[in-house]
């Protein structure tokens, strides 16, 4: 029931064109909406990505694609640790105990947040899923696409290098 009302409220899940917003002083802060943990504890993406880099990928336990990116993911997401970044995944539309379940079953190294009432997503303005966001370390989204793709993994190369 739950992938139903998700269905409903993000279009399909699919590879979507890249959005892509160029580095600039002006490029837009991330939302700083409630997220939850996977230990239904609250945050916020800030106090977990901290002043580094980040790639950001939501996701949801339904989508095809994004469980597709995942082992990409986690690739880079060892990449980036070691330079001093990092990849993290947001669950929309889900309760925490059906991401739990669903990672259970497919594990990530990455840090995992759940977004179950679409406030991020709605925040951001996404529609559809898998949505890769990149961060430069001051929390600005300098590039918002769909999969990951070449001009996202450019993008999270370009902030690493420029931290």
């Amino acid at each position: 029931m739950a992938a139903l009302s998700a269905l409903s409220a993000l279009s399909a899940c699919a590879p979507q064109p890249a959005r892509t917003t160029a580095i600039t002083s002006t490029a837009a802060l991330l939302p700083d909406v409630p997220l939850t943990t996977l230990a239904d504890q609250p945050t916020r993406l800030p106090l977990v990505v901290g002043h580094r880099p980040a790639l950001i990928a939501l996701w949801a336990t339904w989508c095809d694609a994004c469980r597709a990116e995942r082992p990409s993911l986690e690739r880079l997401d060892r990449a980036a640790t070691a330079r001093g970044g990092v990849v993290v995944g947001v669950a929309v539309g889900e309760t925490s105990d059906v991401v739990r379940e669903d990672l259970r079953r497919h594990p990530t190294g990455y840090p995992q947040l759940v977004d179950e009432p679409f406030a991020f997503a709605d925040a951001l303005g996404v529609h559809t899923l898998p949505t890769v966001l990149v961060l430069d370390a001051e929390g600005r989204v300098v590039h918002e696409g769909g999969a990951l793709d070449h001009a996202a993994l450019a993008a999270f190369r370009r902030v690493l290098r420029e931290q």
